[in-house]
Parts: C-alpha cells; structure tokens; sequence
C-alpha cells in the first residue's frame, strides 16, 4: 500500500463515548472507507492478543483493498488506542500525517458505561458497581480479575478513564490542529451540528442530509449468562474446540452466534449512581480532567462536580 493510500483517520475512542455512533454515520457516506472488524486495534501491541483481531501489516492493509475511489478517509476505529500505551508512537510512526478524533465524557459515566458494556458480553463478572470499583486496586494488580475477561485493562476502573494521562502522547506526537475533540455531551445535544463539525475538522465539503443519525450501542444487558458466555465463546475448553475446528476448516457460524447475541440481548437504562460514589469517582478522576483541560483548552469544570440536583 502506497503511502498515498494509508490509513488517515483514527478515532481513538474513548469506549463508550459515542465512538460507535459516530462511525455508523460515516459509513454512510461514500468518503469514507470503514472496516470489518470495526475495531482492527493494530496499534495497541501492549493489548492482550485475544482483544487485537488484527496483528499484521499486511492483514490490517487487507481491510482497506476494496475501498472505493471516492474514500477520501480510510477509518480505523479502535478505543482501545487510548488506553495503549504503545498506539500514539506507533501511529505516528506509520502515518505522521493522519488526522485523530476522540470523544469524551466525563470519567464518573464513562466507567459506569464501560461496566454494563463488560457485564453485557461477559467480561465483567462483579454485577455491582460499587464493589467492582473498589477492585480496581487489586486488579491493577493482577488479582480479582473477571475470569474470562479478554482484556483485564479495562475493569481496573480507576485507571480506564484517566483520559488526560492517555491523550497526552498523541499531543506529543501530533499538532494540535491534527486532533478533534468531541464531548458526548455536545453530540447529544445537536448530533447534526457536531457532525458537520468533524466533516470541516476533515475539510470535506459533503451532504449529510440522507444520513440517519440514530444513537447506536445503547445500554443492554443479557437475558440469560449461559448463552451469552456461549456465544462470545467464553467458557472452559472454548480454545481447544475453536482450535480443532480451525483445524478442520470448520468456521465460526458468526451469523447464527450474532442472531443468538440479538436475541439474548435487552436495552434497559441503567439506575443512578449513589451520589457518594459519584463523588468519589469525581474526585479520583479530578486531575486528570485538569490535565485534558490544559490539552485541548476545553472548559471541563462541570465534570470536576457534581450534576445539578444531585
């Protein structure tokens, strides 16, 4: 692949922070080349194996062959690039010239999110908030750690949204006027308004009338573990069986296992959080929220406090 036709977009998350909407919504429109797996995560090489599909140039290439012409953006949408600690140089390294976008929302909902999410595919196995917070020291660790979590970094849950300590390489390594900085907060309120924003970040001059702006990945939980941890391949004995299998050119009936997640799969709000553990969490996230303030010169000091009426 010629330098000309490298990757040149990433949106580097954070997870749970609008990055899945946003990418439905530039599918939609021809400049852009999405991928399948949406999330290649070559970048993140201090990622476990098991939560990085892509491992190669070359297999990583591959998903970007059949762009079309008119792609003026080839996408890689990977969250995990904000937590890794390796993604910002190694990006760089590959395309000095690429354009970065990262969305955000306050640290105390991003970890509340994140934990349902876990919770949902089976990732997380600690159903309360509370005491899964409070095993984040232990699992920084390496102890108390969800037996079939794919990737443990992400359920020490005092370390996932430290989002100034992990936005702080790619402002070493790209200018500013490379990066884009989205607040969920703001998409929420004009979804229309902060796309079309990301378009003139992009410079592209394009219709984003015909393009359906519906919120994606909302908040869901699993009717039944069992079929879920049988679906997302999480159970004693799965690596022997998926290996076999490769062996014997038996593929992973992906459609069938998604129609099971579909089926298995409920949205439902999730309560409120305890407003003593809401500031608890405020208060451990506040200097980091200083830091991405310094960063990017955004205003942050309603996130360092509690919501009106709490």
């Amino acid at each position: 692949m010629g330098a000309e036709a490298k990757v040149n977009l990433f949106i580097i998350g954070a997870a749970k922070c609008g990055t899945t909407s946003l990418f439905r919504y530039m599918e939609q429109m021809p400049v852009f080349h999405t991928t399948e797996p949406k999330e290649p995560r070559y970048f993140a090489t201090d990622i476990p194996d098991t939560h990085r599909p892509i491992k190669t140039l070359e297999a990583y290439h591959k998903l970007y062959l059949q762009a079309s012409p008119d792609a003026v953006y080839r996408i890689d949408a990977s969250p995990a690039y904000m937590y890794s600690r390796d993604a910002a140089q190694k990006i760089h390294q590959y395309n000095p010239h690429a354009r970065i976008i990262v969305m955000l929302r306050p640290p105390c909902q991003a970890v509340y999110s994140v934990h349902a999410q876990y919770l949902w595919q089976c990732d997380e196995d600690v159903a309360d908030f509370n005491t899964a917070w409070n095993l984040s020291d232990a699992r920084i660790k390496g102890l108390s750690l969800p037996r079939h979590c794919s990737n443990p970094l992400v359920v020490c849950y005092k370390e996932f949204a430290r989002f100034g300590r992990q936005l702080e390489p790619y402002y070493q390594h790209f200018r500013p006027e490379q990066i884009h900085l989205i607040l969920l907060e703001e998409m929420q309120l004009d979804v229309q308004g902060q796309f079309q924003n990301v378009l003139n970040f992009l410079e592209l001059d394009s219709d984003i009338s015909s393009v359906d702006f519906s919120v994606r990945n909302a908040n869901a939980y699993h009717r039944s573990g069992f079929l879920m941890r049988l679906t997302k391949g999480k159970f004693a004995g799965y690596g022997l069986i998926r290996g076999l299998a490769k062996r014997f050119g038996i593929a992973r009936p992906t459609r069938l296992m998604h129609t099971l997640q579909s089926i298995n799969t409920r949205e439902q709000k999730r309560p409120p959080l305890d407003v003593k553990l809401q500031d608890e969490i405020i208060q451990h996230y506040s200097d980091d929220v200083c830091k991405i303030e310094q960063l990017t010169g955004r205003d942050l000091s309603h996130w360092r406090k509690l919501p009106r009426g709490e």
